[in-house]
């Protein structure tokens, strides 16, 4: 699934179509859209694919000017009524232009259109999961920060 926001007036508010500033979001994205988010934002096609790797470790990598933050961040899954937690690696990828980020599915980053710090808290009170919530909270807030430069 790919998602496109943007910081207009202090808000971060989801766009149809990538542009300068903006923050890109990939979950559990096919070829075709990891190949054109790639293009578009000229990153390399193995940052995006080390990002999707379950046996990926939290590192730091640098290409041509393309920075790479893989993290791993906690989910909570559920098994008939019981939950069991894991991690897996979320990537933040820092080019001249965008942030794009990645993950093999969807985690508690907010779905919602409009973004504000609210919508987090509320998606955090709604997890099963404190932890998962904060960790992702945590995680939007440091690609919060970087969609504002």
């Amino acid at each position: 699934m790919l998602r496109i926001y943007k910081n207009v007036s202090g808000r971060i508010l989801e766009q149809d179509e990538i542009s300068n500033g903006c923050w890109v979001h990939l979950s559990a994205p096919d070829n075709g859209e990891i190949k054109s988010v790639c293009k578009q934002l000229s990153v390399p096609e193995s940052f995006v694919r080390a990002a999707l790797d379950e046996e990926e470790r939290s590192r730091i990598d640098e290409e041509e000017g393309t920075l790479l933050i893989v993290v791993d961040t906690p989910t909570a899954e559920q098994d008939n009524n019981d939950f069991y937690y894991s991690t897996i690696p979320f990537g933040i990828i820092v080019t001249e232009n965008a942030v794009l980020t990645v993950c093999a599915k969807e985690t508690a980053l907010p779905s919602s259109a409009e973004l504000t710090f609210p919508v987090i808290l509320d998606c955090a009170n709604s997890n099963p999961d404190v932890s998962t919530a904060s960790a992702s909270r945590n995680n939007f807030l440091i690609v919060n920060e970087l969609v504002k430069k």
